[in-house]
C-alpha cells in the first residue's frame, strides 16, 4: 500500500515537474518568438528605404 502511495506520489510530482518545464519552454519559445518578430519588424523598413 505504501509503495503504491509512493508511485503514485512520485508519478504526480514527475508529471508536474514536466508540465511546470512545458511552461517555462513554452514561455522562452514565445518570448523568441516575440523578439524575432520585433526585429524583423524594426529591420524591415529600413531595408525597403534603401
Amino acid at each position: 500500500m505504501i509503495k503504491r502511495i509512493g508511485g503514485w506520489t512520485l508519478f504526480i510530482v514527475s508529471l508536474f515537474i514536466a508540465w511546470r518545464l512545458a511552461g517555462v519552454l513554452m514561455d522562452f519559445a514565445l518570448l523568441g518568438i516575440s523578439i524575432v518578430m520585433l526585429v524583423v519588424c524594426w529591420y524591415r523598413p529600413y531595408k525597403a528605404k534603401k
